[in-house]
């Protein structure tokens, strides 16, 4: 009777769901294990699995459990770091419910220490969740001292997965795979590649018409669009993207892989609803092939840039109400372990655009970014900054000399953004006496310091400037200059507000902070709130 019961209640919940994971929910565990877990992971987690598994709480055994419950293993040495290895035992699932302290009976009696309790992400063939996870060590009175990992979302018997920490003590990646010697688990190496930033020369419109309008077909013209700069790389074993900021570690400590944190772009697989179709086309086999991408996203890029420094988790939900972010490919370093760097940037782009018309068969969210080849490309500038979508799409273009091979690129945009240390502030005059009237801005690179005299903002925010000067000191400003002068300074400089994430911009992001709080309390506006607050005072 309870089979019947069971059976129904599963093809309720999947009828609207793919033929694959309806086939994989009414397969029990020992089926699923049978055949290798060559269907899908169903989409309803637990409709059968705790009916035929006993569940255990803290050394006791219980039957029938709710959904708090997940596979347990038990790592005699803990985690691996480095290039070691560690054998995981699974053992029977176990709640996870944050527990920490003695357990008076059963097999696992003894003292358990709770050392991490986070919401982390699982892949299981190719799919992301999250979920969470309790990492104990534990002094067992029989089993001796080994370390216990369960995850709440984490079906038993599952072959082969991964898990990202994305924060804390424990902060890793680790792969788990099921071998003849047993479950083995493998740290996970940071396969972000960094390269750098290209050199951009700024430009204007009488540039344009004096170099490029006579000759148009010397040059590849391009639109640029406003987002964060990004390196793409498959390694040669994988079909799946992995995203790195262009920044090195030494220059900027808070660089770092994305891991996570754009599941629209990083996997590659045919969207058929039937299994075995998913089964027969892995995708489109671009290992070991690196790009150099502009993350973009609709809504601007604070946007992208609170996506980017959130929690994985919170990046997902935040694409999941607004949109994913999109990849616009500019260039291309190398193509299935075949080094391109060194072509003209002419032939570069043809290979560019094979690659991500191969890449959009399996991925709408990537793109090559617009192309221009008119005979007016002044023309096509201004209509890219006249499109009225504004930014991110309204930026300007990018030049390449279609010979060149050496990255010295010409922008022209209607004004060019940059980031600025303030050290001082100037008070204003006449109607503005009182408030801020001038920032002095310093190159962190070049250390070239300059004067920015017109300011974007309104009086309130004037005020709010002034008032909170010291506190604002060496926060970094947003700038819009025509250009730089050699040593560095900012010419003809306007200021339009605060670094867009505060990890950079201090306390002064308080004004260009509301959208990256809210990315980062998944769009809850209460929240939002408490998350904001908090980010100003751990500053």
């Amino acid at each position: 009777m309870n089979h019947m019961r069971i059976l129904g209640r599963a093809l309720a919940l999947t009828a609207y769901d793919r033929l694959g994971d309806i086939l994989s929910v009414l397969a029990v565990p020992k089926v699923q294990s049978a055949i290798g877990n060559k269907l899908p992971v169903a989409k309803v987690r637990w409709i059968t699995a705790p009916l035929w598994t006993e569940v255990a709480v803290d050394g006791a055994v219980m039957n029938g459990v709710s959904n708090k419950a997940g596979a347990k293993y038990a790592i005699p040495k803990g985690l691996p770091i480095g290039n070691d290895k560690a054998l995981a035992i699974e053992n029977d699932p176990h709640l996870v419910d944050g527990f920490s302290g003695v357990i008076d009976d059963g097999y696992g009696k003894g003292v358990k220490t709770l050392l991490a309790d986070e919401i982390v992400a699982i892949k299981i063939d190719g799919e992301v969740s999250f979920s969470r996870m309790n990492y104990h060590v534990h002094d067992a009175d029989r089993a001796g001292r080994h370390y216990d990992l369960a995850i709440e979302a984490l079906p038993p018997g599952t072959k082969e997965w991964e898990m990202n920490i994305p924060r804390g003590d424990y902060k890793g990646r680790w792969a788990f795979r099921q071998t003849d010697k047993g479950m083995i688990v493998i740290p996970m190496k940071d396969r972000g590649v960094v390269l750098p930033k290209p050199n951009y020369r700024l430009k204007d419109e009488v540039w344009i018409e004096k170099n490029v309008q006579p000759h148009p077909e010397n040059f590849i013209v391009e639109w640029k669009l406003d987002g964060s700069l990004a390196n793409a790389s498959i390694p040669a074993d994988s079909n799946r993207w992995t995203f790195r900021s262009h920044r090195d570690a030494e220059t900027a400590p808070n660089a770092s892989t994305y891991y996570d944190k754009l599941p629209g772009l990083e996997f590659m697989r045919i969207q058929s609803p039937f299994g075995l179709l998913r089964l027969l086309d892995s995708g489109p086999k671009l290992g070991d092939t690196i790009l150099k991408v502009e993350l973009v996203h609709p809504d601007g890029v604070s946007r992208v840039a609170g996506i980017l420094n959130s929690h994985p988790e919170k990046a997902s939900q935040v694409q999941a109400q607004r949109g994913p972010v999109q990849a616009y490919a500019w260039d291309v370093v190398k193509v299935n372990g075949k080094d391109v760097s060194g072509l003209p940037v002419g032939e570069r782009r043809q290979i560019l655009e094979g690659v991500v018309k191969n890449i959009r068969l399996y991925n709408a969210n990537w793109h090559a970014v617009e192309r221009y080849e008119g005979k007016d490309p002044l023309g096509f500038y201004r209509k890219v900054i006249s499109d009225k979508r504004g930014l991110p799409y309204a930026e300007g273009i990018v030049i390449k000399p279609i010979d060149s091979i050496e990255e010295s690129y010409y922008k022209v945009k209607a004004r060019d953004y940059t980031d600025l240390e303030v050290i001082d502030f100037v008070e204003g005059t006449g109607k503005y006496a009182g408030t801020v009237g001038a920032l002095v801005v310093r190159d962190s690179e070049t250390g070239g310091t300059g004067e920015v005299g017109s300011l974007a903002i309104p009086d309130i925010q004037r005020q709010w400037v002034w008032d909170h000067r010291e506190e604002l000191m060496g926060a970094v400003a947003r700038i819009s200059v025509t250009d730089l002068t050699e040593s560095g300074a900012p010419r003809a400089g306007v200021f339009h507000g605060w670094h867009p994430d505060p990890r950079y911009g201090g306390v002064g992001s308080e004004m260009a902070l509301q959208m990256y709080s809210e990315t980062l309390a998944g769009m809850d506006p209460k929240e939002a709130v408490r998350v904001k607050h908090k980010l100003i005072n751990s500053r």
